[in-house]
């Protein structure tokens, strides 16, 4: 994260990142992106799509990998968010640390928790890069070329 840290909250540094990723978003990610945030929404399920079908090897040019993701936003309306043609994904979930703090009484309740902060760059191979961080402490890297929220 390069904008939202534990020392630093850079919301206008951001914003003209964001602007920047307009030409790669297309008009109602990029709105939302600008105007709105998933801060205190819900991850509601998370999938990885693997559409392999083919019975000889081909070259593909692009990752068929994609990842979708249903939240709901703090306001009780629902979202899928879609990430295409994922080159790297990691979620480091450990519902240990989804605990009170100073004791070690883990919140099973909370499961992976609400969503904290998230971060869309692009990365030095020219890839959108998502960094989002979690209320339970997990992060969940997605590379991907393409990325889409639609309401539900």
């Amino acid at each position: 994260m390069n904008f939202f840290t534990e020392e630093t909250s850079d919301i206008e540094g951001y914003r003209k990142n964001l602007k920047s990723l307009q030409g790669k978003l297309d008009k109602q990610t990029s709105a939302f992106m600008l105007q709105d945030s998933f801060h205190d929404g819900m991850p509601l399920e998370i999938k990885i799509c693997n559409p392999f079908e083919q019975t000889e090897y081909e070259e593909i040019a692009d990752s068929i990998v994609d990842i979708n993701m249903k939240i709901r936003h703090w306001n009780e309306t629902a979202y899928e968010l879609y990430w295409t043609n994922v080159m790297r994904y990691t979620m480091d979930f450990d519902i240990s640390r989804n605990s009170i703090v100073g004791t070690d009484e883990v919140l099973h309740y909370r499961r992976l928790d609400e969503w904290g902060y998230d971060e869309l760059t692009l990365s030095t191979n020219g890839k959108l890069h998502h960094e989002i961080q979690l209320f339970s402490g997990t992060t969940i890297i997605i590379e991907c070329s393409q990325f889409h929220i639609k309401k539900l």
